[in-house]
């Protein structure tokens, strides 16, 4: 006889001696890998059922098939001493959103064990663990019954999964609230008296005791209690271990001795989590403590380049203050036969016209905010030909005689180039030319290094000039 056939002649059987009662065979899915398909039993006159797993009974009778009216025996008391702790309940009490919002728990399960349930019911997940909700139907001597919630009875209710966290998180903490206790007195009865740094939070009862971490008025006493911030290490279903973020243990230290816990010491279907948990006092974030070291290293380096930025801003600020009082501007300046330099120089219309040895004119070939100032007779003066000036296809249309300043443009004036704007246009303008005259049109050819290198100043004399009205810049 199979496990159906079993199934199916117990039935019958419990259905003979118990008329008064509904008994069927029925599925049941389970959380933590528990599904099994079992005998259901409700009396006529209830709304709600107990469902007994008949798979152990029929494992002593598949080793000893004369025990089947043995066995049977048993299964008929067991069916009577569970159908005598069903509570009182009606059906309308669960169809109700207002009838069951202060009758709601939650458990704390682990993700990769329950991916099949959790695709069917409402879950918050929380790293590799997930709350799922229930309804408290009662309790008895002995027995609490509680009903799934799915995500069918959640579109029936019409709420988000965010409400019925809300309300569960509030019904939870009256129903079934939760508890902190040091370690010391759990362990009492070996002699242990002094306070430990180890906390046990768990809930009144004992049971699903691990939803205490999602209690937000709980977190927040404990890190009074604890004096800190603190690790959780998820012994199981039912409890959740607290010590001080301290900085006397490492996480990676904690995580081993989680996995060795749960390897030695926890039952599969109480397993929770091998990772550690944190909880952020300041932030009152709970998370897992890797995630919670990552969020901390991202704001260390935002908070640094925070003060980087605000030290940039300072010192940018204390520059053009200077540069005001100085009445100075950073230019580049451009001289035939030689590679462009930044200078510091005076903002006077008389410090402009010295630069380029007489009267100024501006030109403005860029969308940048740049201004080209060259001495406005550089040809009729025969002034050496310095560089010459490009349309958007390449083809030269001017050539600046004598040296030129590359200045930035401010709403009074000419200003400061930026330091960006400062290598584009010594880049730019970086390679000396000189020019060959072919028919009537001129042609740029570039000057080579070694040419450049022996280039210096026309004269002694232009030389002294540059140095009293133009200062170089220190190297950047």
């Amino acid at each position: 006889m199979n496990y159906k056939e079993y199934l199916d002649k117990v039935k019958s059987q419990l259905q003979e001696k118990h008329p008064q009662m509904e008994i069927k065979v029925q599925p049941v899915e389970k959380l933590q890998g528990e599904s099994y398909l079992g005998i259901s039993v409700r009396p006529r006159a209830e709304a709600v059922s107990v469902i007994l797993n008949i798979q152990p009974f029929y494992d002593q009778y598949r080793v000893d098939e004369t025990k089947e009216a043995s066995l049977f025996a048993e299964i008929a008391s067991k069916l009577e001493q569970e159908a005598a702790k069903i509570p009182a309940f009606q059906v309308k009490d669960i169809t109700q959103y207002d009838s069951i919002k202060d009758r709601l728990t939650m458990q704390m399960v682990p993700m990769e064990k329950n991916q099949a349930m959790l695709g069917k019911i409402p879950h918050k997940v929380i790293g590799d663990m997930a709350t799922v909700y229930r309804i408290d139907v009662g309790k008895t001597e002995g027995f609490r019954g509680s009903v799934l919630i799915t995500n069918d009875q959640l579109k029936k209710y019409g709420i988000s999964a965010e409400t019925l966290h809300g309300d569960a998180v509030k019904s939870q903490a009256a129903i079934n609230p939760p508890v902190l206790r040091n370690m010391a007195e759990v362990l009492g009865f070996l002699g242990y008296q002094e306070e430990s740094s180890l906390w046990i939070a768990t809930t009144k009862d004992g049971i699903c005791g691990a939803v205490a971490c999602q209690i937000p008025d709980f977190m927040e006493e404990s890190t009074k209690t604890l004096g800190s911030s603190f690790y959780a290490l998820p012994s199981s279903v039912h409890e959740m271990i607290f010590l001080p973020d301290d900085g006397k243990v490492e996480r990676k230290a904690l995580e081993t001795m989680v996995r060795e816990i749960n390897r030695t010491e926890v039952r599969e279907e109480d397993f929770l989590s091998d990772q550690v948990y944190h909880y952020d006092s300041q932030a009152r974030v709970f998370e897992l403590a890797s995630t919670y070291e990552s969020r901390m290293r991202e704001e260390k380096a935002a908070q640094e380049s925070r003060k980087q930025n605000a030290k940039a801003e300072k010192d940018n600020e204390r520059n053009d203050e200077k540069e005001v009082q100085a009445g100075t501007m950073t230019v580049l300046l451009v001289e035939p036969g030689r590679y462009p330099r930044p200078v510091e120089m005076g903002i006077e219309l008389s410090d402009l016209q010295a630069a380029v040895g007489g009267f100024i004119q501006v030109v403005y070939p860029f969308e940048d905010e740049v201004g080209l100032i060259m001495n406005e007779e550089g040809k009729l003066e025969c002034l050496p030909l310095n560089r010459g000036l490009y349309d958007e296809d390449g083809e030269m249309y001017d050539v600046i005689a004598g040296s030129f300043l590359v200045a930035g443009l401010t709403e009074e004036g000419f200003g400061s180039l930026t330091p960006e704007q400062i290598e584009k246009y010594e880049d730019l303008y970086h390679q000396p030319e000189t020019f060959v005259r072919m028919g009537k049109s001129l042609m740029a050819v570039p000057v080579p290094d070694e040419e450049v290198v022996r280039t210096g100043a026309r004269d002694a004399g232009e030389k002294d000039i540059m140095k009293k009205i133009l200062r170089p810049v220190e190297a950047r």
